[in-house]
Formats: C-alpha cells, structure tokens, sequence
C-alpha cells in the first residue's frame, strides 16, 4: 500500500466532497423539509441532529436502566436500537464539525483528531461504565457471597457468571433459589447505576455541544 495517498491533500480532497455532502444534507434537506425555506444557515440544525442523537442515547440509556430481570428481550433490544440510531445521528454531524472547523490543508490532523478522540472515548467509557457496576454489584451481593474468602470469593464479587455459579452450587434449594435471585438483582443494581451514569454523562456532553458549537465559517 502506498502511504503517501495519505496525505493531507488527498484527505482534504475527500474532505471537500464530504462538506459537500455535508452542505446538501445541513441545507437543502432541512429547506426542503421545514417552513422556513430561505433559512439559509446550516448550523442550527446540525446542532439539533447533534443534540437530538446524544439526546435519544441518553433516553435509551436512562430507560434501559430501569429494566430488571424479568424485562422482556424485545423491549431491551427495542432501547439498544434507539441508542444506536441516536449515536449515527449525533457522530457523523460531529466527525463533520471536526473538519469543517480545520483549514484544508490540515485535513489529516483533523481526521487523526477524529479517531483519537472516538477511541479514547470508547476506552473511557467502558471503563467507567465496568468500574461502576462492578462496584455496585459487589456491594449488593447477599453476604453469603459477598463476604466469600480467598480468590474463589474476589472471583464471584467480580463476575456474575461465578457468583450465579456459586450460587448454583448450594445445597439447599430454597438457599439456592434465594442466592440466584440476589445475584440477579445485584448485577442489575450495577447496570442501572451505570447507565445512568452514562446518561448523565451524555446530557453533560450536550450541553458542552451547544456552548461549543461554532458560528463562524471555517478558518482557511
């Protein structure tokens, strides 16, 4: 592969067909769309694509933290879709507003600045979103697995899967009954808390967004 395609020219020019592309769906899509058909500036509706997206995963976020165990799959499945439709709605306006706001001939700063930021916003997000469950799963254990001793115990206080088949294991079965059940409960207890954690988070970044977002024309 020859690396020298890579370069910031080549980049800027995809980059000036995707604010084409940009431009069409920021403009002409929103004048064929809405009453207000001379409304001229992209802007604002981007922001509202942007806002609108972090907006619906924060909901789905939100919602899906006050599903138990005995939620029906469909209706999961049916929230996990609203988050992944609402981040397609927010990420490509945004990777967008990253170029649109660096001159052409930093077009691969921009797109290098793009993936940095998405990875390290992926590495952070898993980590505070496990920490947190992880956390709150422990503590809501029922002592009989919480207080467990040895590596057998931090093993069932970091992994529902020990912890249930720990529980599993107890001989008696009203015991047993009740230390699944606990489990279950525990590890909910630390999903929701996560999640609205994230959701948190995500109204947080909207916010950010609107302050952020620019109003003037992109440097040359």
């Amino acid at each position: 592969m020859d690396v020298t395609l890579f370069n910031d020219d080549v980049i800027a020019l995809a980059k000036q067909s995707f604010d084409g592309i940009f431009q069409l769906l920021g403009i002409h899509a929103t004048q064929a769309l809405t009453p207000w058909a001379g409304f001229k500036d992209r802007f604002p509706w981007l922001l509202c694509n942007i806002a609108g997206g972090l907006l619906c995963v924060a909901a789905a976020l939100a919602l899906m933290s006050l599903a138990t165990a005995a939620t029906p799959y469909p209706l999961y499945g049916l929230l996990l879709a609203a988050a992944g439709g609402g981040c397609g709605l927010a990420l490509a306006p945004l990777s967008g507003m990253i170029m649109h706001a660096l001159p052409p001939s930093h077009a691969g700063v921009g797109a290098g600045l793009n993936s940095t930021t998405r990875e390290l916003g992926s590495a952070l997000g898993v980590a505070v979103f496990s920490t947190i469950l992880t956390a709150r799963f422990a503590s809501h254990l029922p002592a009989a697995l919480r207080d467990l001793p040895g590596s057998g115990g931090q093993a069932v206080r970091q992994s529902v899967t020990a912890a249930l088949g720990y529980a599993g294991s107890a001989p008696d079965p009203a015991a047993r009954a009740h230390l699944i059940d606990a489990t279950r409960d525990a590890f909910t207890s630390g999903t929701s808390t996560g999640l609205r954690v994230g959701a948190a988070l995500l109204l947080l970044a909207t916010v950010v967004v609107a302050l952020q977002h620019p109003k003037d024309s992109r440097p040359e």
